[in-house]
């Protein structure tokens, strides 16, 4: 693939070219990623014997590939042999690398794990010759008779998608899985990739907010002693963002919201991204969040549900055609919220986006253009920052997906380096 240069002042020009790191022609998207000292491990998707499967990858501080990792610096496979796969978690347990995703069967997404050494090779102790399936339980067997709030669900549609998303605890994992047309299960994995049955009594907990008849969920955030989802629920008065709050145990934490679930706003535009501290010891955090597909927007909460005093909700507007803010961190080190996204409209329009906000909110006028976001062309039809990772410096990594027109519609995988830190 060529790859024009790409000019911007938010752009680190010391990472790959001109700030933007385009590691291999065969990759279809970076999907998560984190730093490990001063290299960075990477997951995502890549074309694969005709198909597609996950990608594990490690990069140097400058945004080249280590290729004493693995296979030149990448290992390309699926998770159940014949079956296309992608990657969208990576975590570090025991010296060991575990990856989390999902592998295709027909049209829906079954969950599961991969463990590797720290050179990149598959641990043959791990599940079957390195990867782990996650047999998820029906639904009907998840029901409990003391949620009378909770509605006749819909029904799976095992032709539908569904997904996961993951986050490390310290002493093993937490995932989300996504029913179809239904309700998001939260399963707690220990080092070995086994059930945690300490969690909820079987290691499953459903997330079902209040008067819900369909929710998707993300868990995003983890404390001492609770555990953060946010995602979109629909109720019967319509759909509605939501931040779920459990105990490290499993129960709801019945102090947060209504019975641990806040729902903002019936009916509310707002779509609710990511989580992050703003003060862990107080639990005082920021949500990372959009105006539907117009606008972003950041507003704060504490531990009950209530609005975080003092913090300033913000909508940036993009301009054009709108955009969304996607992901977030808190860089505690400077006091700066960090925010990443992309804009919407015609191909052209569709371009990565970085913020940066005081903790109360505010936006920093000195990032970007002056009014606290900048704007990355990656000269592709659609440029979309899937999510970012901040580094020691200050620096943040953002990942994501393009497309390119020559060949056609042909996607790539990029990461980027901003300077959020001056």
């Amino acid at each position: 693939m060529k790859f024009e240069s790409v000019k911007s002042n938010i752009l680190d020009p010391a990472y790959g070219t001109d700030g933007v790191a385009y590691l291999d022609d065969s990759l279809i998207s970076i999907n998560q990623s984190i730093s490990i000292g001063n290299k960075r491990l990477c997951v995502g998707m890549a074309r694969f014997e005709g198909g597609r499967g996950y990608v594990l990858l490690r990069v140097d501080n400058k945004g080249v590939l280590d290729e004493t990792f693995g296979s030149g610096g990448m290992i390309v496979g699926t998770f159940l042999d014949g079956h296309d796969s992608f990657a969208n978690g990576i975590h570090i347990q025991d010296d060991k690398i575990i990856i989390t995703g999902v592998y295709y069967e027909g049209s829906s997404t079954y969950p599961a794990l991969a463990r590797f050494s720290a050179s990149g090779g598959l641990d043959p102790d791990f599940g079957n010759h390195g990867h782990k399936i996650i047999e998820i339980p029906p639904l009907q067997s998840m029901y409990s008779t003391s949620q009378p709030s909770l509605l006749e669900p819909i029904p799976r549609d095992k032709n539908k998608d569904s997904g996961i998303s993951s986050i490390s605890t310290g002493d093993g994992l937490l995932i989300t899985y996504q029913y179809a047309f239904s309700f998001v299960s939260l399963i707690k994995l220990d080092s070995n990739g086994e059930f945690d049955r300490s969690f909820n009594g079987d290691g499953f907990k459903l997330i079902t907010p209040p008067d819900t008849v369909e929710c998707t969920g993300m868990v995003t955030l983890v404390g001492d002693n609770e555990i953060f989802l946010c995602g979109l629920t629909s109720t019967k008065n319509g759909l509605t963002p939501y931040i779920a709050c459990v105990k490290r145990t499993g129960e709801e934490f019945k102090k947060f919201g209504n019975g641990g679930y806040l729902l903002y706003g019936q009916g509310s535009p707002l779509l609710f991204h990511d989580l992050d501290y703003i003060n862990k010891e107080q639990t005082q955090f920021v949500c990372i969040a959009s105006d539907g597909m117009t606008k972003g927007h950041l507003t704060a909460f504490n531990l009950e549900g209530n609005k975080l005093p003092g913090f300033k909700d913000q909508n940036t507007d993009f301009g054009g055609s709108g955009g969304q803010w996607t992901s977030g961190h808190v860089d505690q080190a400077r006091g700066k919220i960090i925010t990443t996204g992309s804009t919407v409209g015609n191909p052209d329009e569709v371009d990565v986006v970085v913020g940066r906000f005081e903790l109360d909110g505010t936006p920093d006028q000195s990032f970007g253009d002056k009014n606290g976001w900048g704007r990355v062309d990656l000269k592709g039809n659609f440029d979309i920052a899937f999510r970012s990772s901040l580094e020691e410096s200050g620096k943040t990594v953002v990942y994501g997906t393009g497309f390119l027109n020559n060949p056609p519609l042909s996607r790539f995988g990029y990461l980027l380096r901003c300077k959020t830190e001056v």
